[in-house]
């Protein structure tokens, strides 16, 4: 990849962009600084906030990922389907496993090992699919969700618009790694590099920030909880601040290395130790059942998949469910889109959109399919034989304890505890070191292709994310995570459909063979030979 140069030639090192990073900082301390002197008093504001939202726009993300849905299947399969990122001549610069690794823990590696042994509780009490409450067909369907959820639903919510930001980015090769790019076709050249372009670019950094603090916001209490288990001491916020400022101390280690160095090793050291760990499970527990709920979880998806892409509860049939779980989710997916369009770029140089597309909703899928009928049933399992109530436990004590009470109850608690944890903690580092990286990328000129940010600017965005998190933590509650995935994504709802037809009237200029309809057939002459012909319409 070229590097940026000055008219003479010269070579420009990366460095802060003001335009994009000032508006950025202002935003973030608008977070950091009301939930650091207000604490827990803001609760009833952020409440009426998420709920606002929600329900009034809760239309919009499930139509996002409706039609995203059917935008990747016409990309996968269509005319663009061996578009590569990159050059012609270009190789994939990581082998399949290593590059599936980075993706699944760039990802969904911290929300899945959250929320795999627990949303299954949630669904079982509301039964949004009409069975009774905490049934066995509740059950079944509350795994179903979950594997829909953060398996189709996920990827189409990351690449519906981090796609369309990978292909002005890498197939259409800019000086510049730019939101505001996807948009050239509609606003040209001089209105992208002006004020509206600035606005667009500062809404997709206010999007990954909202992003990362909400996830951030659910790993560091349940990395605590999980310590405290361990080591036998008690599960207070000092605790949790201890554990982020450490390992924000870590990633800022590993943002000193190069993508390669770090997060590579990283994610495919914790992509087999997952490997490991879930095959522990299924040898160890309840094998039968586990087995059992992986053919009946698919099938129960497949048929529950169109109403789960579709439903907002809009006549209140399971008390919010559709704007608590799958609005929020959805939301806190798009805010993590250009990140992810970003990162999917960076790392899949040489590959077609084709097998970007289908990797990552493939593997993305696969991944939860294999949580979700591992430790899902697992913990399904401990609530329906009344060994343990976890969804008592979750309603009192929450995401932490709850996941913590189901590993004390696994065939070698000694074992699981301790491995679950560094699973979770370096899930933890390669979370926050993804979106460190693209923060500065984002708001860095002078970078183009796979060339990486400053690290000033890597160190700057850990420091604030990090500053973001103790918010959360001094806030507490599950409703400040919601928010900061909601508010900041409303107007990226409506950028990812324009984002969407941008990149669709793109590559039609890019690639106009591609989209020239042909016939082809045989023609018989009055020889008696046969010919075949192919003409365009």
């Amino acid at each position: 990849m070229t590097k940026p140069t000055t008219n003479k030639g010269e070579i420009l090192k990366p460095s802060l962009d003001k335009s994009i990073f000032l508006p950025s900082l202002l935003f973030s301390l608008a977070i950091i600084i009301p939930m650091i002197l207000m604490g827990e008093a803001l609760n009833p504001y952020i409440t009426a906030i998420n709920n606002f939202v929600s329900h009034s726009f809760g239309w919009a993300y499930m139509a996002y990922g409706t039609i995203g849905l059917f935008f990747l299947a016409w990309v996968a399969f269509g005319p663009l389907a061996n578009v590569k990122l990159g050059n012609a001549d270009d190789k994939p610069a990581f082998n399949d496993s290593s590059w599936a690794f980075m993706i699944l823990a760039a990802g969904f590696g911290i929300g899945v090992v959250n929320w795999s042994m627990v949303e299954p509780m949630i669904t079982m009490a509301s039964a949004p699919a009409g069975a009774e409450p905490f049934s066995a067909k509740a059950a079944e369907d509350a795994l179903a969700y979950g594997l829909i959820h953060w398996g189709p639903f996920l990827w189409v919510g990351y690449m519906a618009l981090g796609l369309p930001f990978a292909y002005f980015l890498f197939a259409r090769k800019p000086k510049v790694q730019r939101f505001a790019l996807c948009f050239e076709p509609i606003l040209g050249q001089k209105r992208v590099e002006g004020p509206i372009g600035t606005a667009i670019n500062a809404f997709a950094v206010f999007g990954l920030i909202g992003g990362i603090g909400t996830t951030l916001g659910l790993a560091i209490p349940l990395l605590a909880g999980l310590l405290s288990v361990f080591i036998g001491i008690e599960h207070t916020m000092f605790v949790e601040v201890g554990v982020l400022l450490f390992f924000g101390a870590l990633t800022m280690y590993s943002l000193s290395k190069t993508i390669s160095k770090g997060m590579k090793l990283l994610s495919d050291f914790n992509g087999w130790l997952v490997v490991v760990v879930l095959g522990a499970m299924i040898l160890f527990g309840p094998t039968a059942y586990i087995m059992n709920s992986f053919t009946s979880i698919f099938g129960n998806a497949m048929e529950l998949m169109p109403h789960v892409f579709t439903w907002t509860d809009t006549y209140g049939l399971s008390n919010g469910y559709a704007q608590d779980q799958s609005v929020f989710y959805m939301a806190w997916y798009i805010a993590y889109a250009p990140q992810m369009g970003l990162f999917v770029a960076c790392v899949s140089r040489g590959r077609t959109l084709k097998n970007v597309v289908l990797g990552c909703v493939g593997y993305g899928s696969l991944s939860a399919f294999v949580f979700f009928a591992i430790l899902g049933a697992f913990a399904v399992q401990l609530q329906l034989s009344g060994t343990v109530d976890l969804a008592a436990n979750f309603n009192e004590h929450g995401i932490p304890s709850t996941v913590a009470l189901a590993l004390s109850n696994t065939p070698l608690p000694a074992l699981a505890v301790p491995i679950y944890l560094v699973m979770v903690a370096i899930f933890v580092i390669t979370t926050i070191e993804a979106c460190t990286r693209n923060l500065a990328s984002m708001t860095n000129k002078n970078i183009s292709g796979d060339i990486e940010p400053s690290t000033s600017s890597r160190l700057i965005w850990c420091a604030i994310i990090i500053a973001i998190s103790f918010g959360v933590i001094l806030v507490g509650g599950l409703d400040v995570v919601v928010t900061l995935a909601l508010v900041p994504t409303v107007p990226l709802v409506a950028l990812s459909f324009l984002a969407t037809y941008c990149m669709v009237k793109a590559a039609r200029k890019d690639f106009p063979h591609l989209f020239r309809s042909k016939y082809t057939a045989i023609e018989r002459h009055e020889d008696g030979s046969l010919t075949v012909k192919t003409a365009e319409l």
